[in-house]
């Protein structure tokens, strides 16, 4: 009885480390992905944050959606369902960055430094390069982002 009760627990106790060791990787895969953002005829690609909210926007992914303008420094978009809320939020942001704004449930692009404070933004991801194709695009625009390869 005694050595059947040690074999439980040693199995337990692998499953354990097995499951923590999965996780793990599920956790590195997000650091790594990559989205795909198409508007007109410029294709984009973004890198995003590893948090909860990047990975419940990652499962909408692919999504067609309509970008209205704001500011003449960012699109943005209300989200058909509500995205996670991790406790880092951030009050500004950077020329590229992809954001959750959680109080009007919308996903955010910002392509303009306008030195905007901003309350209950989270970050989900980056744009590095091209961000300014967005500045030929006013008033609404369509916009695709799906899963990258």
């Amino acid at each position: 009885m005694r050595n059947s009760l040690k074999t439980v627990l040693y199995f337990l106790m692998i499953f354990h480390i097995l499951s923590c060791k999965q996780n793990s990787q599920e956790e590195k895969i997000i650091e790594k992905s990559k989205i795909n953002i198409e508007i007109g005829d410029t294709k984009l690609t973004a890198l995003l944050e590893n948090n909860e909210t990047a990975r419940d926007f990652l499962k909408l992914l692919p999504i067609t959606i309509t970008m209205k303008e704001l500011y003449e420094s960012e699109k943005y978009t209300e989200l058909p369902v509500k995205l996670s809320r991790v406790e880092v939020t951030r009050q500004g942001y950077e020329i590229g960055d992809i954001g959750y704004w959680a109080p009007g449930n919308c996903l955010v692009i910002y392509y303009k430094q306008t030195g905007e404070i901003i309350n209950g933004l989270q970050i989900i991801g980056k744009i590095h390069d091209n961000i300014d194709v967005f500045e030929k695009y006013e008033g609404t625009v369509i916009v695709k982002i799906s899963k990258s390869n």
